[in-house]
């Protein structure tokens, strides 16, 4: 997501590795960490070290539980669609017992009770939320309807050639 949204920072239609690269390397003398966990993240936030940082919108809850001023922004140009799964294994043994266990995460009483507690956004339509309940959380067909979507088959060619180029040029 940060190579394709660099690429179009950089005034590139499509994800392009040589522009996002330019434009990280602009802004990377005011980058005060790239972090790999959310607890990082916000740990960084409560002792006033950032001030604005690119996050999911499941983390807000971390965040606002230690900083209650904190406010999640969706860019004008969009947010992108990340996509939490349950899988079946293949070949499993269990596989009617994984299925009624998929049938159960996916119910409206789950996704409503995760939702609530600031664990992940429903999926399932019949959850109803109000505005506060889904606030800051990836909620409703005009949210939905927007959500930037990345090549993932492009993504997953690219990206040990990526974290190869970070690790020398950016980090």
């Amino acid at each position: 997501m940060m190579m394709d949204f660099a690429s179009k920072v950089a005034g590139s239609k499509d994800m392009d590795t040589e522009a996002a690269f330019k434009a990280m390397k602009e802004i990377n003398p005011g980058v005060v960490k790239y972090y790999s966990k959310s607890a990082d993240l916000v740990n960084m936030f409560a002792q006033g070290e950032v001030v604005a940082a690119p996050m999911q919108d499941t983390f807000l809850g971390s965040l606002t539980e230690a900083l209650p001023s904190a406010k999640y922004v969706t860019p004008k140009e969009g947010a992108y669609a990340l996509l939490n799964t349950v899988n079946i294994v293949k070949g499993s043994k269990h596989k009617e017992l994984a299925e009624k266990f998929i049938n159960w995460h996916l119910s409206k009483q789950v996704q409503e009770a995760n939702a609530k507690a600031r664990v992940d956004s429903p999926t399932n339509k019949e959850v109803k939320l109000t505005a506060d309940e889904a606030k800051g959380l990836t909620y409703g067909p005009d949210v939905v309807e927007n959500l930037k979507t990345l090549d993932l088959r492009k993504v997953n060619k690219e990206m040990s050639g990526w974290i190869d180029r970070w690790n020398r040029e950016i980090e």
